[in-house]
């Protein structure tokens, strides 16, 4: 599945979608594994509505998308195989997983922002590059997790937050610098280079309880765990990290200024 052109206007195509609804119990002697045909007592949950779902992989190459989903276990982008955004507006809130694949999320560019209020920002079943374009994710599990396999950033501003460690974090093999820090919910962030310049601002935001999406949903507290990368982080060099006050002027936009 293929949604959008490389190097159009994002506003040339715009997909608004949401879905709601709740899970069902399916029980009685019909089936294994609670589906029609087969054995005594048996109990399966069924509709996890997905937002935008692909058997095979799926890539985003431009657009304006504008995904929610209410469901507990509803994803919002979610390929069976590899995800791929080389660009586009791209905005998902949802419950379970903003952003989903089986084996390979890869990230070139784009505009992403996810909040998952049960489970994580992004989720790579397999592993994760980032090599461009501006990430922010948010969940109440972690903001970006790929089951410690490898996760390399090679470019792009990105934040994830969430209330779990994301793992070990990037890879070594990562070639853009990033910090891996906690912070309190709801506080004003700001780092600066030697020079006195800011160069990246963040509203850390409140901390959501999980309502139990893949894994029963954690969360919550006061603080987050969050990492921060941008390429402006430069080897060798040395930053200030600032917290609480007040950010003024310029434009906010999910956090990020």
């Amino acid at each position: 599945l293929t949604i959008g052109t490389k190097g159009a206007n994002d506003n040339a195509l715009v997909i608004t979608a949401s879905t709601t609804g709740q899970k069902f119990l399916v029980t009685g002697s019909t089936s294994g594994n609670g589906r029609p045909g087969g054995g005594m007592n048996d109990n399966a949950d069924y509709a996890n509505p997905k937002i935008i779902k692909s058997d095979g992989n799926l890539t985003v190459n431009s657009g304006t998308l504008r995904l929610s989903g209410t469901s507990d276990g509803g994803e919002g982008l979610e390929s069976k195989s590899t995800l791929t955004i080389n660009g586009g507006n791209i905005e998902v809130r949802t419950v379970d997983d903003c952003l989903n694949a089986a084996t390979h999320i890869q990230i070139n560019g784009g505009s992403i922002y996810c909040k998952a209020t049960g489970n994580d920002g992004i989720d790579s079943n397999g592993t994760i590059e980032i090599t461009g374009g501006t990430v922010i994710a948010q969940g109440s599990e972690e903001g970006i997790d790929c089951d410690n396999n490898t996760f390399l950033i090679k470019g792009g501003t990105i934040i994830g937050a969430g209330s779990q460690s994301m793992g070990g974090g990037p890879s070594s093999g990562s070639t853009q610098g990033f910090i891996r820090l906690t912070a309190a919910a709801s506080t004003q962030l700001g780092i600066k280079n030697a020079a006195g310049e800011w160069i990246l601002l963040y509203q850390v935001p409140a901390a959501t309880s999980g309502t139990g999406g893949g894994q029963g949903g954690m969360g919550g507290g006061n603080s987050l765990v969050l990492l921060l990368s941008s390429p402006q982080f430069v080897k060798g060099s040395s930053y200030s990290l600032f917290s609480g006050g007040t950010i003024t002027g310029g434009t906010t936009v999910n956090g990020y200024n």
